[in-house]
């Protein structure tokens, strides 16, 4: 709790100074952060070459379990914005980043998604993994839109451009799955997975 509350002081500092203007970060592009991959796909397929984008949760590590570290607040309070699961998939990390959210241009992707689509894990809480749900995870790809016209305006028809081209893709691929699904007999779709978290896929 401690150590949160150190990062969270770092956070309001920074902010104190000014650089959560989101002013260029290392080049001429606005700085977008992202605590995940799937989410840092998102935003490249939407921001494309408009901004610059820091995935803070690398390929490998587990967002579950993710310590952040003071650079993590820095390059938040820098970011012209940050997007971030929202279903408790970060953590701890998660809860540090809802509190920035007052200040600072902070976005929960999965806003959008109506818990009565969601899986309840436990009351009150969800299965975060909706990216395996490609119909959720446009709601998903509408609440980075949204967050990015919010907050550049100016490049607003690119995103929307952008947004649509990037749904447009996922339908095909959704729906190509699906046919490719209907030549399996039900009762020889199973499934092993190590994570029950693919049961959003079932």
């Amino acid at each position: 709790m401690k150590f949160c509350n150190k990062l969270l002081a770092v956070l309001l500092l920074l902010m104190l100074v000014a650089c959560s203007s989101g002013k260029p970060h290392g080049g001429s592009r606005p700085l977008v952060v992202v605590t995940t991959g799937v989410i840092a796909d998102i935003v490249e397929h939407i921001g494309g070459d408009f901004v610059e984008i820091k995935t803070l949760i690398v390929a490998g590590s587990d967002p579950h379990s993710y310590k952040a570290n003071e650079n993590d607040v820095i390059d938040i309070a820098r970011a012209m914005v940050t997007f971030y699961n929202g279903l408790q998939l970060e953590g701890a990390f998660g809860h540090i980043i809802e509190r920035a959210s007052s200040t600072i241009p902070v976005y929960a992707v999965c806003e959008y998604i109506p818990s009565n689509k969601l899986i309840e894990v436990k009351k009150g809480v969800y299965d975060p993994h909706v990216w395996l749900d490609p119909q959720l995870w446009i709601l998903a790809v509408n609440r980075v839109a949204d967050g990015l016209v919010e907050t550049d305006p100016a490049n607003a028809v690119y995103y929307r451009r952008n947004e649509d081209a990037y749904i447009e893709q996922i339908i095909a691929v959704n729906d190509s799955i699906k046919s490719r699904l209907d030549t399996v007999p039900p009762e020889k779709r199973v499934i092993v997975s190590a994570h029950n978290a693919f049961s959003m896929s079932m």
